[in-house]
């Protein structure tokens, strides 16, 4: 298990029709890491690599989108899962998670019990992601920081 804190840092732009936004990381290891993407079912691909302290460029989602991202191709990693609407054209929503569930979890209650059913764990990096309002609050939308440090951080998904 790696020790590294990858902040996921998003960058929201919302007007009264979000068909895009951008998603960059800040690497804060002191060492390089990669970054890869899985968008709608398709095989995880590397979008980016970023130097020890290194910020990566903008990474555009666009409307309809759903996909996570994770620093391994293993299936054994935590993810930021994330997905922009694309059913309210005029109230499109970018929405965002983290998780820790282990793979093949299927019927279990507890993050133990998951990984007493599949014998794998979910996390293999600290994550950390940060919404950017540009000065802009929608009090009907509430974006909050997440983060997980941890094998059982209160902020990520533990099951199905």
């Amino acid at each position: 298990m790696s020790t590294s804190l990858i902040s996921a840092v998003l960058v929201i732009m919302i007007s009264s029709m979000v068909d895009s936004t951008n998603v960059r990381f800040q690497n804060n290891c002191p060492w390089t890491v990669d970054i890869y993407q899985t968008q709608d079912q398709i095989v995880a691909a590397k979008v980016t690599t970023i130097a020890a302290g290194g910020l990566s460029g903008s990474i555009a989602i666009t409307a309809g989108l759903s996909g996570r991202f994770t620093t391994i191709t293993d299936e054994e990693a935590t993810l930021f899962e994330y997905n922009l609407d694309s059913w309210s054209i005029s109230n499109r929503k970018f929405w965002y998670n983290l998780s820790i569930i282990p793979p093949g979890s299927l019927g279990c209650y507890s993050l133990s019990d998951c990984q007493d059913q599949t014998g794998k764990v979910g996390f293999n990096d600290k994550m950390k992601v940060t919404p950017d309002y540009w000065g802009i609050i929608d009090t009907n939308y509430y974006c909050r920081e997440l983060t997980c440090e941890y094998d059982g951080c209160p902020d990520a998904y533990h099951y199905p």
